[in-house]
């Protein structure tokens, strides 16, 4: 059995898409910093790269954001909001998700963290467009904004029971 020795400990804000168009996305991510073999270490890291990937997490095109190791970041435990990216971006054909992988002097890691690709966005007819899901969700626009995936699994199977 394979194990992944180095990767970030954690996320804390996964991308809260607030790009209204269909096949754009727009939002923050947070994650930890590098960990081996589960304790905080940045050694071997230069920084984070940030890239789309298809549904075998096979990174897609240029990368969305490479983001620079900090000093002063603590190693006592994984602090999940230690680095913060701004994406602001198209979505690419064949897009799953996006994955956080650790740079090292020879390039990123092969193995990252995935985060789960939603495209928050309303066409003509009133659905609820969500990429990198087979779902779509038929509700008229609400008048708030949707800040998380589980409140809106929610009020979706109030409004189409």
């Amino acid at each position: 059995m394979f194990r992944t020795r180095c990767k970030i400990c954690g996320v804390a804000l996964k991308l809260n898409d607030t790009d209204a168009r269909e096949g754009f996305i727009s939002g923050l991510i947070s994650f930890g910093p590098n960990a081996v073999d589960g304790y905080i270490d940045e050694a071997p890291i230069e920084g984070y790269v940030v890239h789309f990937v298809d549904g075998c997490y096979v990174p897609l095109g240029d990368a969305l954001a490479t983001v620079p190791k900090k000093e002063g970041v603590p190693t006592e435990c994984c602090s999940n909001d230690a680095y913060t990216v701004n994406v602001s971006t198209h979505i690419p054909m064949g897009a799953a998700g996006i994955i956080i992988l650790p740079l090292t002097e020879t390039g990123p890691l092969t193995v990252g963290e995935i985060i789960e690709l939603v495209d928050y966005s309303f066409n003509n007819t009133q659905e609820l467009v969500i990429v990198g899901s087979s779902s779509t969700v038929t509700a008229s626009r609400p008048s708030w904004s949707l800040v998380a995936l589980v409140p809106f699994v929610a009020v979706a199977a109030l409004l189409t029971s």
